[in-house]
């Protein structure tokens, strides 16, 4: 960013003032890429199989581009992983980012319902805060002042503008668009 000081309220408050001019879908499409970028921080950290929630954010694509909502089966699924993590205790980094990815996923799910801004512009906030949390678990120190100035973070605030200025100015979205979110 090129801001000389990086502030992230009056960074949200704009973004989500851009996401109130979109559609819902493509609301909903920033919704679930922020959502991805999520998983991507969280997988970075832990040695495990990610693919269970890796298949939720795939098949919110799919509604996405079938202007469909999600299942009542995907909900429950989302709710039962959301109670089975809130039975373990877990302090660790990984534990506390998985817990705020269930909370994207249900984010996610709040989008789709309701087209809202707010739930969308949440979940770039919570995808800075999954890579400043990676960061500080990889360098053991908490990123101090402009957090704009660290390198993962700044790209992806840069990602999310790309991201917003594609969304912004394109009139329609399609399935090799859904392909390029992807990654």
């Amino acid at each position: 960013m090129n801001n000389p000081t990086f502030n992230i309220l009056i960074y949200c408050n704009e973004l989500e003032r851009r996401l109130a001019r979109l559609t819902p879908q493509y609301r909903i499409c920033f919704a679930i890429w922020c959502l991805r970028a999520m998983h991507r921080s969280w997988a970075a950290l832990i040695d495990a199989d990610t693919h269970i929630i890796g298949n939720i954010v795939e098949q919110f694509w799919h509604y996405m581009l079938a202007n469909e909502k999600p299942s009542d089966e995907d909900v429950l699924a989302v709710n039962k992983i959301r109670e089975a993590t809130d039975a373990v205790e877990c302090d660790d980094l990984s534990g506390i980012l998985l817990a705020q990815l269930i909370g994207g996923l249900l984010a996610v799910v709040n989008v789709f319902s309701t087209g809202s801004p707010e739930q969308s512009m949440l979940l770039a906030d919570s995808a800075i805060t999954c890579v400043d949390a990676n960061v500080s678990e990889r360098t053991g120190t908490s990123p101090a002042g402009d957090i704009s100035t660290v390198p993962e973070i700044a790209d992806e605030l840069r990602a999310q503008e790309q991201m917003m200025l594609y969304l912004e100015g394109s009139p329609t979205l399609t399935a090799d668009d859904i392909d390029k979110f992807r990654g």
